[in-house]
């Protein structure tokens, strides 16, 4: 009898071998992308794959890699190279190990938080892949490893099974259960209902100094206002839309295990609308999936290997940027935007009517409000018509004429002054930020007045239970996150408009009571004279039941005072930025220097800066290779970004004067956060705009005297297509991040 090579386990049969093999595969690869996949069963629904392509691909990555690999080693052994065999065997244990350590050393980071303490993710992953590399030497020395090894091939079948588990990817891919028991009660008052849900609104930025809405800016809220209830003291319960909306939906105070799946959340509004079989319903569902899998308009209809392709593709892609250092994962694939239920891979037909349509998340915003406007026609049932758009929510790039200030509407770009969701310490771009969002909040007052026309001249306003909400607001506070919520962020964060119009109402009520979106569907069920599910957390607003506190949850779990007064800071804030509506509105008119703004620059002595600046809106004119619809068919030219270069450290920010014509329209500053740098960036008046072809004069603004500007060169070579923009937009001009 042959010996065993020396370090090899003499008792390393075939078997043995595939055993270790298929474990080490189940815990390195298998169990990570499984628990992925559980974790956003929202992915499948949306993509709608086959039992069949789940299951095969499942098979894939549980089997294929390690048969692969015993095949190889037990082949090179049968025909003498046992070496060779043994080599590969080794190796392949090595790399199991370092990809099982990199897992495990991901989740330490993120746990323990290094990266906030300095120490940077490529350190942890040097020290998890020379721990791996042992996993080879201790398997070849000791027994008692190699059948714990061949015991935890049971991961085979346990992590499957726990994936099918949930509940969520149980119903959609099993076919097994269905999300409700029983139909609900019959509807006895099937009166129309229109529901808008707006996305990161806060509901102070509606009000003026009187705490009442602002009539000036936002004509249509006020509009709706005048015949419904406005309650004022309204606040959302998470500052997450994926649960802050099935929150809403299904009056429960969220947890963050749930997904914003209807397998989760069976007993939503969407169910047991469909279940009374009473009304023609129209759903707008972006993000959240709790619409009736009967209602899916969604129907790739692909063929099986390109399911089991896609899918493949997608979850590796997911496994190599969760596995890798932070630092390491952006020379490989980026995820694709389906995973995080952004952006589907067919938009909503223009010819769906009824049923769930759904739209690319923050694309198209105008075309959803059209689309949402054809489906309010009255038909032989009652109409059931919802809507969740992303409005005023970022991209900010909607000004109130519906116009759009972005270059590419299919093109995600960075804001200036946002980091990963965190402002600048700077207050200037944090200001420039809020003036977009509030713009667009104009656009969204101009949508909602389309609405109410619609539904006037129909004949359906009067009797239709209109409600009007958000799902949470958001924070523009320099330095602060932009939705975690914290003692400062709260005011802008925590209220939401709520606007509650009943059948027959004509006019208005104002209330201060503590409210939350968990009492909406309560409403909503009281005034159809629906029966009422037992798990629901909220209370009917129709009713006297007043509510103790006020619950958000999210990273912060925070109980407050049912008298939320200091969400009216965010007003004095507002007040103090912006003015007021009328002859003291800044909204679309934030200048630096608004003494300078009006005036001719012939008025000035103008010397030449030691400046150049990148000016992203002097390559759009450089255009001349851009096709139809390269830009958008509303593009206007007025949001520009730019960044100093070439001249001395500057000792302040550096003013800067954006002139069109000789006669200086708007003015702004560099940031004076260091992590900014000598960007800048400027909002022109739309009624300033001049010609596409018209060239910007950019001046610095000195502050050697009032009668000095510098004028700002632009660098040589700006002459770029399109394909250098796209390209520009990509490089780190400015350090931020995309959205």
């Amino acid at each position: 009898m042959s010996q065993p090579q020396r370090g090899v386990a003499s008792s390393d049969s075939g078997t043995r071998q595939l055993l270790h093999l298929l474990a080490l595969n189940a815990f390195a690869l298998a169990q990570p992308i499984m628990d992925r996949l559980r974790s956003n069963p929202e992915y499948l629904i949306l993509e709608d794959y086959s039992a069949s392509a789940v299951f095969i691909t499942l098979a894939l990555v549980l089997i294929a890699p390690p048969v692969g690999l015993w095949l190889i080693v037990r082949g090179l052994r049968w025909i003498g190279m046992t070496g060779t065999s043994n080599v590969i065997m080794s190796t392949s244990m090595a790399l199991y190990g370092i990809l099982t350590m990199l897992i495990l050393m991901r989740w330490v980071c993120s746990s323990m938080r290094l990266l906030e303490q300095g120490i940077p993710e490529t350190v942890v992953a040097v020290v998890a892949a020379v721990t791996g590399l042992f996993l080879p030497w201790l398997r070849n020395r000791s027994e008692l490893f190699r059948q714990g090894l061949s015991l935890l091939s049971i991961g085979l079948i346990l992590f499957p099974a726990g994936l099918l588990m949930s509940a969520p990817v149980r119903q959609h891919v099993l076919k097994l259960e269905s999300p409700h028991e029983q139909p609900r009660s019959t509807i006895k008052n099937p009166v129309p209902v229109v529901m808008i849900i707006l996305d990161g609104l806060s509901g102070m930025s509606l009000l003026d100094k009187q705490h009442e809405i602002d009539r000036d800016r936002y004509p249509s809220f006020a509009r709706l206002a005048a015949i419904s209830h406005f309650y004022r003291n309204a606040t959302t319960v998470h500052t997450r839309t994926d649960h802050a909306v099935p929150a809403l939906l299904a009056s429960t105070i969220p947890e963050e295990w749930r997904s914003p799946v209807e397998a989760d959340y069976p007993q939503n509004l969407f169910r047991m609308i469909f279940d009374s079989q009473q009304y023609d319903m129209s759903v707008f569902e972006p993000v959240t999936r709790l619409c009736p899998a009967e209602l899916r308009q969604i129907e790739h209809q692909w063929s099986l290997t390109r399911q089991i392709r896609t899918l493949l593709t997608t979850t590796l892609t997911v496994y190599v940027q969760g596995s890798l250092p932070q630092e390491l994962s952006g020379g490989f694939p980026v995820i694709p935007r389906e995973w995080f239920g952004l952006i589907p891979r067919t938009v909503g037909g223009r010819k769906s009517m009824k049923g769930q349509i759904v739209y690319a998340w923050d694309e198209y915003r105008q075309a959803q409000v059209e689309h949402f406007l054809e489906c309010l026609a009255p038909g032989e049932r009652p109409g059931f018509r919802f809507l969740h758009i992303a409005l005023p929510h970022y991209p900010w790039s909607i000004l109130p004429s519906g116009q759009s200030c972005l270059q590419y509407p299919k093109l995600s770009q960075p804001t200036y002054g946002l980091l990963q969701e965190t402002w600048s310490t700077d207050p200037w771009p944090v200001q420039q930020a809020w003036q977009r969002n509030l713009l667009q909040l104009q656009y969204a007052d101009r949508c909602l007045g389309k609405v109410l026309d619609r539904l006037e001249s129909t004949g359906q306003l009067r009797q239709a239970l209109v409600i009007v909400t958000a799902d949470h607001g958001m924070s523009f506070v320099p330095g602060a996150s932009l939705r975690e919520p914290t003692d400062e962020t709260l005011p802008d964060i925590l209220p939401i408009p709520l606007f509650v119009k009943l059948p027959g109402q004509t006019v208005d009520s104002i209330s201060d009571r503590n409210v939350e979106t968990i009492d909406i569907l309560p409403t909503i069920a009281e005034v159809l004279q629906m029966d009422a599910a037992p798990e629901w957390q909220g209370a009917s607003l129709l009713s006297g039941q007043e509510r103790p506190r006020k619950t958000i949850r999210g990273s912060l779990n925070t109980i407050l005072e049912p008298n939320f007064q200091a969400r009216f800071r965010h007003i004095e804030r507002l007040t103090e930025v912006f003015g007021t509506g009328g002859v003291d509105d800044r909204l679309g008119k934030l200048n630096h220097r608004p003494d300078l703004v009006g005036r001719l620059v012939s008025d000035f002595t103008v010397d030449q800066s030691e400046w150049v600046t990148w000016v992203t809106r002097r390559q759009v004119q450089a255009l001349v290779k851009v096709q139809p619809g390269d830009l958008g068919t509303d593009y206007v030219p007025a949001l520009i970004h730019g960044k100093l270069q070439g001249g001395s450290p500057p000792a302040a920010p550096v003013s800067l004067a954006i002139a069109v014509n000789g006669r200086i329209c708007v003015t702004t500053r560099t940031s004076t956060d260091a992590n900014v740098g000598l960007a800048w960036s400027v909002l022109i008046p739309p009624e300033d705009l001049p010609a596409l072809a018209t060239p910007l004069e950019i001046y610095e603004i000195s502050d050697e005297g009032e009668g000095l500007l510098r004028r700002i060169a632009s660098p040589e070579g700006a002459e770029l297509d399109l394909r250098d923009i796209l390209e520009a937009w990509s490089e780190p001009r400015l350090p931020m991040k995309l959205p």
